[in-house]
């Protein structure tokens, strides 16, 4: 079952920058883990990753990020997240890190 072959990875955005929390958005967001995934395993990796990737929940109050992938490509996602350094929006870029909480599902 489709509903089912899911992992959710719970992430927490790090970042001395207090503007960095503004510019947390979605598809933000999901162009730094995208660009991260094709730095660390090229365009194999990112296609594999993007069949059901999608940022599922984000507070920007908190940091926290809620991703959700293909259980047979979460481990891609998860070696590449430690790679995303910063948030880029409206031409500034803001530097940051993901911390990763738990993974699930």
């Amino acid at each position: 079952h489709a509903a089912l072959s899911r992992r959710y990875v719970l992430c927490e955005v790090i970042s001395e920058d207090p503007r960095c929390r503004q510019c947390i958005e979605d598809r933000v967001l999901g162009l730094a883990v995208r660009d991260a995934i094709t730095r660390v395993h090229g365009d194999y990796g990112l296609a594999c990753c993007s069949i059901s990737f999608t940022v599922k929940y984000l507070n920007a109050y908190t940091g926290t990020v809620l991703l959700r992938c293909r259980k047979d490509s979460y481990r891609l996602l998860c070696s590449a997240l430690p790679f995303v350094r910063h948030l880029e929006s409206r031409g500034q870029r803001y530097p940051c890190s993901l911390n990763t909480l738990h993974v699930g599902g």
